[in-house]
């Protein structure tokens, strides 16, 4: 599977073969963007624990922060996995 991140300051690709690898994508992705600034603005109570969560290394809310995101209809973040096919 691929993730596939696409921000303001730029597309990411992250390939994960297991889950693990998976949850561990979803970490790095959030990091990175945490580190750009993506997610220092005021965040509601509940948006806020999910931050401090993922902030400590919880990749499900990693996942969950990175897909509220996108879904939710922020310009310059989304992220979708991607299922290569193999012949």
């Amino acid at each position: 599977m691929i993730l596939n991140l696409k921000t303001k300051c730029g597309d990411y690709l992250v390939y994960a073969r297991t889950d693990i690898e998976k949850d561990i994508a979803y970490l790095h992705l959030f990091r990175l963007m945490n580190s750009w600034g993506f997610y220092n603005e005021t965040l509601d109570g509940d948006q806020s624990l999910w931050h401090a969560s993922a902030f400590r290394g919880n990749a499900r809310s990693a996942k969950y922060l990175l897909k509220y995101r996108s879904d939710n209809g922020y310009e310059y973040e989304t992220i979708e996995e991607i299922y290569p096919v193999i012949p």
